[in-house]
């Protein structure tokens, strides 16, 4: 389901949806990813077109997490439906774009 690139900590999500059924097997290996880099992680979403609340609610966890050891997790290539579903949600104030992060440059970058 999350697997690597060719980018340094840089892991792209292969799924299109993101619900309770997917759950489980995304946060063992988020998890798993999380204990095994003293980085950000950078999750590539550019195949999801559908996130769970319970999924949105488990990356917030891990981020919160994250934050306290100095990491962060950070969503790429988020489609506009992934975008809609954090509005409607209210969660934009945790999406914050750029278009350029350290070597990142042209990703689109958001911190969750």
């Amino acid at each position: 389901m999350i697997t690597e690139t060719e980018k340094t900590y840089v892991y792209k999500v292969e799924t299109k949806s993101l619900d309770i059924l997917s759950m489980g097997t995304f946060e063992s290996e988020l998890e798993y990813l999380l204990q095994n880099t003293n980085k950000h992680l950078f999750l590539d979403f550019s195949e999801v077109e559908e996130v769970s609340s319970a999924v949105l609610g488990i990356l917030l966890q891990k981020k919160m997490k994250q934050k306290k050891l100095g990491k962060e997790i950070y969503l790429l290539n988020t489609s506009k439906s992934v975008q809609r579903i954090l509005k409607i949600l209210k969660l934009t104030s945790f999406l914050i774009q750029t278009k350029s992060e350290e070597n990142f440059t042209g990703l689109t970058l958001s911190p969750i």
